[in-house]
């Protein structure tokens, strides 16, 4: 099964919440996620190739997310607006 901060290839580390939400802890420096500047920490996974993954079980999240080295997958992100330390900008 898929532990809070398993990596599955992408160089992200999730983190879900009482909700079923997949929370990106953390990225791998010189990963995927990190090198291609599109992901941050705090994101919340939505959907793998348009299977939305709210609320899913978290081994069938992992399913999706992993693969062999080189395959491409679809990743929709809700980045949050909030800053550390304090709301807004």
């Amino acid at each position: 099964p898929l532990r809070p901060t398993q990596q599955c290839g992408l160089g992200i580390a999730f983190k879900p919440d009482k909700n079923g939400l997949l929370h990106v802890k953390r990225l791998i420096p010189g990963g995927p996620a990190e090198t291609s500047k599109l992901v941050e920490v705090g994101d919340v996974l939505r959907a793998v190739d348009g299977v939305k993954v709210v609320g899913m079980n978290r081994s069938d999240v992992a399913k999706l997310l992993c693969g062999s080295e080189g395959t491409k997958a679809r990743l929709t992100f809700v980045r949050s607006t909030e800053k550390p330390g304090g709301g807004g900008e």
